[in-house]
C-alpha cells in the first residue's frame, strides 16, 4: 500500500529590470567597490533525514529518530526470535504522528521486503504491525484456513476491518507477546480463554505475561493463571 505524500512547493519570481544601476563607493584608502544586484537564493533546506539506526537483529533495518526507539523496536523483534519464530527481510519505520495514512500503523510489501511504519509509541500497535509480517511468513494457506475456521471467519483479507482473519492473527499476536494483559476489542471473540488459547494454537506458548498474571491494562481482566499448552507449528495491512 503505497500513500502520496505531498510536499508545497516554493515559487520564486524573479523581476529582470531594462538595466541595473551599479552603485560605486570608495573605501578611505581609495579602492573602489563595485555591487551589482545579484539574485538571491532562496531555496527552502532539504528537511533532516531520521537518523537510521540499524538494529541488532540480522536482516532488520530500523529507521528511527532516536535510539529509545531504536531499543523498543529490537526489544520488540526480538520476542518473536525468542519465540522460535524470528523475522527478517524486514524494515521498520517510525513516522510522525499524523503520518501512517492516518492509522495507527501500516504493514506493506515494497520491492520484495516487508515494511512496517508505526505512527505512535504504543508497543501493542508496533507488535500488532509485527504479527501480520509474522503471519506472512509462517502461515500457509491451509493454516490460514484453519485459523478461520477456530475465529468463525470466512476472509482472510476481505470484508470489515473487524472480520479479517489476518487482523484477528495481529491482534492475538500482540496479546500474546504484549508484557502486560490488554484486550484487543476490535476482535472477537476476545473473551481471556479465546485469546489465551489462539495465541497458543499460533505460537506453541503460552502468552508472556502469563508469568505474572496479576498484571491487567485499564479496562482488561485480570488473566487467569492456566497450564501450559503447546501447539503444533505453524507452517497490506492496517491498524
Amino acid at each position: 500500500m503505497t500513500y502520496l505524500r505531498t510536499i508545497a512547493a516554493i515559487t520564486v519570481a524573479t523581476i529582470s529590470f531594462a538595466s541595473t544601476p551599479t552603485i560605486e563607493a570608495t573605501t578611505d584608502i581609495g579602492s573602489t567597490l563595485a555591487e551589482a544586484a545579484l539574485p538571491v537564493d532562496v531555496t527552502p533546506p532539504e528537511p533532516k533525514a531520521a537518523v537510521d539506526n540499524t538494529g541488532i537483529i540480522e536482516g532488520v533495518r530500523i529507521v528511527a529518530k532516536t535510539a529509545e526507539d531504536t531499543n523498543s523496536i529490537d526489544s520488540a523483534v526480538q520476542r518473536f526470535a525468542d519465540a522460535g519464530w524470528p523475522l527478517d527481510n524486514l524494515e521498520i519505520k517510525v513516522g510522525p504522528e499524523d503520518g501512517c495514512g492516518g492509522h495507527a500503523g501500516v504493514h506493506s510489501i515494497e520491492e520484495g521486503h516487508h515494511v512496517v511504519e508505526v505512527c505512535t509509541n504504543a508497543e501493542f500497535v508496533l507488535l500488532h504491525e509485527l504479527g501480520h509480517v509474522w503471519a506472512d511468513m509462517y502461515m500457509g494457506d491451509d493454516r490460514r484456513a484453519d485459523w478461520l475456521e477456530l475465529r468463525g471467519l470466512d476472509s482472510w483479507h476481505e470484508g470489515d476491518h473487524s472480520d479479517r482473519g489476518t487482523e484477528h492473527v495481529a491482534d492475538v499476536v500482540a496479546f500474546g507477546l504484549l508484557g502486560k494483559w490488554h484486550t484487543p476489542n476490535s476482535i472477537t471473540p476476545n473473551d481471556p480463554s479465546s485469546l489465551i488459547d489462539h495465541f497458543e494454537w499460533l505460537f506453541g506458548i503460552e502468552p508472556l505475561h502469563m508469568a505474572t498474571p496479576s498484571v491487567q491494562d485499564q479496562d482488561g481482566p485480570v488473566a487467569p493463571v492456566m497450564s501450559k499448552r503447546h501447539s503444533t507449528a505453524p507452517d497490506q495491512n492496517l491498524l
